[in-house]
C-alpha cells in the first residue's frame, strides 16, 4: 500500500479519531521511499493491523513567477509559500506568505534541488 520501508524512527503508540468518531489505538511509524520522494507517518490499528491514516511529510509546494515589465524573472526570486509560522503551531491562528524564502549561504542550491535532481512544484 505505501511503497517503502520503515526509516528507523522510534514507533509511538497513539490514538487516531476515525471518521466514525471512534477512536483506535495505534503504533505510528515512518516509511520512506527516497528514490520516489515519498515519506509517510502510517498509523496501524494497534489489535487488527489495519492502515487507519497516513499523514504524507511530502508536501507539494506552488511556485509563482512574478513579472516585472511585462519580463518573468528567474523563479527561485519569487517563490511563495503558504505557511504556518512556527510560533503559531495551531491552524486556526492563520497562515502566512512567505516570499523569497532561502537564503543562498544556507541553502545554495535553493530549496528546490537534492545537489543531483531539481524539483518544480505544482
Amino acid at each position: 500500500m505505501l511503497d517503502g520501508t520503515y526509516n528507523g524512527q522510534p514507533t509511538t503508540i497513539q490514538y487516531i479519531a476515525k471518521e466514525d468518531g471512534s477512536m483506535v489505538l495505534t503504533h505510528s511509524m515512518q516509511i520512506r521511499n527516497e528514490t520516489q520522494g515519498t515519506w509517510y507517518d502510517a498509523f496501524v490499528d494497534a489489535h487488527s493491523g489495519e492502515l487507519v491514516h497516513v499523514t504524507d511529510f511530502v508536501a507539494k509546494a506552488s511556485v509563482s513567477r512574478a513579472s516585472k515589465n511585462g519580463c518573468f524573472q528567474d523563479l527561485t526570486s519569487f517563490t511563495q509559500y503558504l505557511v504556518l509560522p512556527i510560533q503559531k503551531q495551531v491552524l486556526t491562528q492563520g497562515f502566512e506568505i512567505l516570499k523569497d524564502p532561502f537564503d543562498s549561504f544556507s541553502s545554495p542550491l535553493g530549496w528546490h534541488s537534492d545537489g543531483k535532481l531539481n524539483y518544480t512544484w505544482v
